[in-house]
């Protein structure tokens, strides 16, 4: 491209995170419609070269702001031939990458399958071994006592390699509803990537090695009649590569696999702008409609639902953008995560999202959306913190915390 050439948008599809290379804080760029074919990392002050572009821009215009903003000493090359790769790499609105988007979309939504993306990985993509598989999960050692009828259960989405941390954790979510009988069931699953409404739905069947799992139409079509697109729709994009979700489909699947069920999978959108303000969503008011109308799912159609929030808490290390090793703070952060999991077992779930926001989310806690969602649709009910546990990863020097959560229909004490 020539100096004066206009530069394109950046895409703003694209998966956006950090890491910490060789101390410094990097940007990490990736794609989940596949145009792009191997992530990039770069600068932060890259990224704020890259925030300039708008598409009126030559690579002269935008040298002109650098030299006036970050720094008088690059040079006009230095700046253009980075985005020159990145447009190359096909992380640009080109007119190949918009042609390519169409073609992608038109594709996905003419499916009425959603393919799972950790069979094979997290979890075994044959049968007969992912049923040994789950079977040892659900197996796992828990304490005596948990009460096996909850409406509702917080469990972890942590990957189920991590071993028998895990495995415990999620046994005493699964524990608490393996005696109910339900014949709808909500997953309100964090989103990892972006957030286009707060509760992003699917209208595909949940492929997985057990089988499908049927998505309930019904429930989808009332739900979204008159719904402002921002509070909810249907968007595909959204679940294709979420992880979330999907693991509480096969353990669920397994579960109740002597019963027909049908599944409502939602993918919630960020809270941020409810964090960073300490706002409070109860004053959105069509967003409260919206959870009236989930509220009243069972009278409606007149069937027992049950949600499951598909959540973990802390995410921190060199992995996740910190500039300290984890190791150094895990039982800070047990002790943070204490707080937030007493605001669940009192049924505060203002406290909770207050207490994140004033924590400026330095914890990055990865199930804010689902469990305050969650606490809104069961009007604050009490909870039963059932268990609790952190998974350390040495060698990136990074920690993720996770718990599980029983809400009742009558208060239980806690196990």
């Amino acid at each position: 491209m020539k100096s004066d050439d206009r530069i394109p948008l950046l895409r703003e599809d694209l998966l956006i995170s950090s890491t910490m290379i060789n101390d410094t804080l990097h940007i990490v760029l990736s794609d989940e419609i596949g145009f792009a074919k191997e992530q990039t990392a770069f600068s932060e002050m890259m990224l704020h070269i890259l925030q300039q572009i708008d598409g009126k821009k030559s690579f002269t215009d935008l040298h002109q702001w650098v030299l006036e903003n970050i720094n008088s000493a690059l040079t006009l090359q230095s700046i253009k031939e980075p985005i020159e790769e990145l447009i190359k790499r096909g992380f640009f609105q080109t007119e190949d990458f918009l042609a390519y988007k169409s073609n992608f979309y038109k594709q996905l939504n003419k499916s009425t399958i959603r393919t799972p993306i950790c069979a094979g990985s997290s979890y075994s993509a044959l049968k007969e071994q992912l049923n040994i598989e789950i079977d040892e999960i659900l197996s796992a050692n828990i304490e005596n006592g948990i009460p096996n009828n909850a409406k509702a259960i917080i469990a972890p989405h942590i990957d189920f390699k991590i071993g028998k941390e895990a495995h415990r954790v999620y046994a005493s979510a699964y524990s608490a509803i393996k005696n109910t009988n339900p014949d709808v069931v909500i997953i309100l699953g964090t989103s990892h990537s972006y957030s286009n409404a707060f509760f992003m739905m699917s209208a595909k069947n949940y492929l997985t090695p057990l089988g499908e799992a049927k998505t309930n139409l019904d429930v989808v079509n009332y739900l979204l009649d008159k719904t402002p697109e921002r509070i909810a729709k249907i968007d595909e994009m959204a679940h294709l590569n979420e992880h979330s979700v999907e693991f509480q489909v096969v353990l669920l699947q397994k579960l109740f696999a002597e019963k027909d069920i049908t599944f409502l999978p939602i993918v919630t959108g960020s809270m941020h702008e409810y964090v960073a303000v300490n706002g409070k969503p109860t004053a959105d008011n069509e967003l409260m409609a919206f959870i009236s109308k989930l509220q009243k799912l069972e009278s409606v159609f007149e069937k027992k639902v049950l949600i499951v929030a598909s959540v973990d808490f802390a995410h921190i290390g060199r992995k996740f953008g910190d500039d300290f090793n984890a190791e150094y703070y895990l039982d800070t952060v047990r002790k943070e995560d204490a707080v937030l999991l007493n605001k669940l077992s009192e049924g505060d779930s203002d406290e909770f999202l207050e207490k994140i926001s004033k924590d400026k989310d330095k914890w990055k806690i990865c199930g804010t959306s689902p469990i305050y969602l969650l606490m809104q649709i069961l009007n604050n009910s009490k909870g039963t913190v059932l268990d609790y546990g952190q998974w350390h990863e040495t060698e990136t020097s990074s920690a993720v915390t996770f718990g599980s959560v029983a809400f009742y229909n009558e208060e239980v004490k806690d196990v």
